[in-house]
């Protein structure tokens, strides 16, 4: 890992929603978490430029003293709260790369601090999770139940593990989604073709980029057969 030690983020001890991770999972989250920085110094990223961590199960189970069963569900686990993210390679280890964690205050509901677990001093006003509506409608909670539910069938469809859930980052998102105007059917539509909530928030605003594009097409197309009628 390159030190002695490994980081531990306080607020996965602090965060209400985080109790229901077990002591090994939040362990096993530190160790990604020291995996991805140390990719990040060594140059070691995604043709993105985003550090990500390569753990085998065989590994987790080494690291953590645990049976297979356990460091799968420990994986499923982290990926369903919405700690990480995935991406499947072929009949190679996943890439394993961490979330951008939203975690809002009960004092000031609209001001979400957002801790970025590779610099844990860091926070910020997080202005995607910020909402005209009010947090916690019937009706966010029941888009993004649904949006889960279609995420969850897309996930099996791609043999992808793990599951999301209608929790607190997921209807976090589906209420940025909502204060920004994007209709109901347009994030259901992207929840098909979704694994987790950030594919969700990207292809979405993706869609609606295109759609744009085409419609400033067909306004300039029309506008050239304008101009020929009239000559």
């Amino acid at each position: 890992m390159g030190t002695g030690f490994v980081k531990f983020p306080r607020w996965l001890l602090e965060e209400p929603y985080l109790s229901e991770l077990s002591g090994n999972e939040k362990i096993l989250y530190s160790l990604i978490a020291d995996r991805c920085e140390l990719s990040k110094s060594t140059g070691k990223c995604d043709e993105d430029g985003k550090p990500f961590a390569v753990f085998t199960i065989k590994s987790i189970m080494l690291a953590i003293g645990c049976e297979k069963a356990t460091a799968i569900k420990a994986l499923d686990k982290l990926e369903g709260i919405g700690l990480i993210v995935r991406k499947k390679k072929h009949r190679q280890p996943s890439s394993i790369y961490l979330s951008e964690s939203s975690l809002g205050s009960e004092s000031e509901p609209n001001k979400v601090q957002k801790l970025n677990p590779i610099y844990t001093n860091t926070s910020y006003t997080d202005t995607r999770l910020i909402s005209t509506r009010p947090a916690g409608t019937s009706d966010e909670e029941d888009v993004a139940k649904r949006a889960a539910a279609l995420i969850n069938a897309n996930k099996e469809k791609c043999a992808s593990r793990g599951r999301v859930r209608a929790g607190r980052f997921g209807t976090g998102v589906i209420r940025s989604l909502l204060g920004e105007q994007y209709a109901e059917p347009e994030i259901l539509r992207a929840a098909k073709i979704s694994l987790d909530w950030m594919e969700l928030e990207a292809n979405v605003k993706k869609a609606a980029r295109c759609s744009e594009h085409t419609s400033g097409q067909g306004d300039r197309s029309l506008v050239k057969q304008e101009g020929r009628a009239k000559q």
